[in-house]
């Protein structure tokens, strides 16, 4: 973890603040978990003298793969000699986890003493903020001390006002607008949209052509700077290449524009440059002779996945999957990768423990991506409800008994659980064989319940 270097001796305004423990401080962030406005960031912000103005960020907005695009970029920069932040959403666990210094999660003496400026300053100046405008402030705060060359900022609202905002981001990377349930594409796609600014670097790894045609016209409308996408330069190890392929690609176009036309004065390795003065798709001579083979090392010798995102865990009993997918797009990813894992070395059986919240999954279209799967794999599921994330602005958690109705008609075993833990102690006496496979997945919530249950 990334420690503290030096005491924090800042008095602010001559007022008498009580500093927070770290437990106190994650107390109080549960509790005011509410939506945010323009006012109260921008409050903060100035408060401080202004630290947004100071950081050149880069915004990593889309439904989904925001933090394998953050978690690949970083990689790519760090190994390029940069230092890298990143403020990403949300955490499974501890708060900690959203703040990062090159791919370190930050620590706790480092989290309160930023977290305890901020609430200070809320405290002095009376300042109705939200936990996401704290946490934000925080992320200013963290960049600026550390002097980090640039910050991988993650959007995580897409209707209300989120503080991130208050960044102005010299590159949009936008992954991918997707299908949620109750959720219009227009609304989302406008909401991303009005994050495109003039004079900055777009990209975007969208794969429909009609959607990524309105990024490119909405760029050209704002007088943005549109930078071509590019296929995957060098491959990553299986079957990850077929999962985060798009991501990968996402990130390297990130590092390369960033240390072409963003940070123009520090020396970088071959590994993210293209071309002098290139624009566009680089030369298939120029991949084969400089980018690709650095970028097949690089991607050879890293550690591909992050976790929760298709992190695979061995154990004497299983071979576990943890992965908070909860939208559909993510749920056919991970179903593919399960499928490319089975070709690779076939599973004695599957077991799946799903928990999700009602307003992401299509309950519908879930079941027959399900069926798909267990058309090549046997095994069974078991549903269970979930409880509200902290932090996340999610509704309820949806019904498992409805999905159970409409699966009786299949040849999928199924049966549902009040909770994870009954779920999980029930698929728990079913494992004692290493070639079997058990995946957690549906939302964030179930996974940090697995790892309260095995610890």
């Amino acid at each position: 973890m990334l420690k503290e270097t030096h005491k924090n001796t800042t008095k602010l305004d001559g007022l008498l603040y009580q500093k927070k423990s770290y437990k106190q401080i994650t107390t109080y962030l549960d509790k005011h978990w509410k939506k945010s406005n323009a006012h109260s960031i921008l409050k903060i912000n100035k408060l401080l003298n202004d630290p947004a103005s100071n950081i050149t960020a880069t915004l990593i907005t889309g439904a989904s793969g925001k933090g394998l695009t953050t978690y690949y970029a970083t990689k790519l920069l760090q190994s390029s000699g940069y230092k890298v932040g990143a403020f990403c959403s949300p955490h499974v666990t501890h708060y900690n986890e959203r703040l990062l210094i090159n791919n370190q999660q930050i620590s706790n003496k480092l989290f309160t003493k930023f977290a305890n400026e901020v609430l200070s300053i809320i405290h002095t100046h009376k300042i109705d903020a939200s936990s996401k405008d704290i946490l934000t402030a925080v992320s200013l705060l963290l960049f600026k001390h550390e002097s980090v060359d640039v910050a991988f900022i993650e959007q995580a609202e897409y209707i209300n006002y989120d503080p991130i905002a208050v960044y102005q981001p010299s590159i949009i990377a936008i992954t991918k607008i997707i299908r949620r349930k109750n959720t219009s594409t227009l609304a989302m796609q406008n909401n991303i949209f009005s994050s495109i600014k003039a004079k900055r670097y777009v990209i975007a790894a969208e794969p429909s052509k009609i959607l990524l045609q309105k990024i490119v016209n909405e760029t050209t409308k704002k007088e943005a700077i549109w930078i071509v996408p590019i296929r995957k330069l060098a491959p990553l190890p299986y079957p990850y290449g077929q999962l985060h392929g798009r991501c990968a690609a996402l990130a390297e176009r990130i590092a390369q524009t960033y240390a072409q036309y963003i940070n123009k004065n520090k020396q970088t390795v071959s590994l993210i440059s293209t071309e002098k003065k290139q624009r566009g798709r680089p030369r298939t001579s120029s991949k084969k002779q400089e980018a690709a083979p650095c970028l097949k090392k690089f991607w050879q010798e890293q550690l591909i996945t992050i976790p929760y995102r298709f992190q695979i865990i061995k154990n004497p009993k299983s071979t576990i999957i943890l992965d908070n997918a909860h939208v559909i797009d993510e749920l056919e990813n991970l179903f593919l990768g399960i499928r490319l894992l089975n070709y690779q070395n076939p599973f004695k059986k599957v077991f799946l423990i799903f928990g999700c919240q009602d307003q992401y999954i299509d309950e519908q279209l879930f079941l027959k991506n399900l069926q798909y799967l267990f058309k090549t794999v046997s095994g069974q599921v078991a549903f269970c409800k979930t409880v509200t994330t902290i932090g996340e602005q999610v509704g309820k958690s949806w019904n498992p008994s409805f999905i159970i109705k409409n699966i009786a008609n299949t040849k999928i075993k199924a049966s549902s659980y009040d909770d994870f833990s009954s779920a999980y102690k029930a698929i728990e006496k079913e494992l004692d064989d290493p070639s079997s496979l058990l995946v957690i997945t549906g939302s964030q919530k179930i996974i940090s319940q697995y790892l309260e249950q095995s610890q």
